[in-house]
């Protein structure tokens, strides 16, 4: 009952804003309103609905602007160090492998070092 009473209050608010006494139709009123609102909504409520209006084109051009002007003042910055010392911690079947992995892949200009709480390791040749 509720619903009814809110949907015919509705109702009544809409019919009294369409037919009160305006020089234009109704219908291009409620269009004229309902664009109006959806525009509103898609501006402020997602990047995605400001990328539909105009706002969004304007917005999306002067990013590129910026991002174009700021790779123009980036210089490239010279690998100073590029030996790496990696931490894995935990020495369970996972960190094994990972530790053994990266030792490998990187090779030998790089340090992997394992942590374990555990002062015992039981070997697993199987996950080498």
């Amino acid at each position: 009952m509720l619903t009814t009473i809110l949907g015919v209050g509705f109702l009544s608010v809409l019919l009294t804003f369409l037919f009160a006494g305006h020089s234009s139709g109704p219908l291009e009123r409620l269009k004229h309103s309902t664009d109006g609102w959806i525009t509103r909504f898609l501006r402020f409520t997602s990047r995605f609905g400001r990328e539909l209006t105009g706002d969004g084109l304007q917005d999306q051009r002067w990013l590129q602007r910026t991002r174009l002007r700021d790779l123009r003042r980036q210089a490239p910055t010279p690998i100073t160090n590029p030996r790496h010392r990696i931490v894995v911690l935990g020495g369970g079947s996972g960190g094994l492998v990972a530790a053994t992995q990266l030792a490998r892949t990187l090779g030998k200009g790089h340090e992997v070092t394992l942590v374990d709480r555990r002062s015992d390791h039981v070997f697993m040749p199987g996950f080498l």
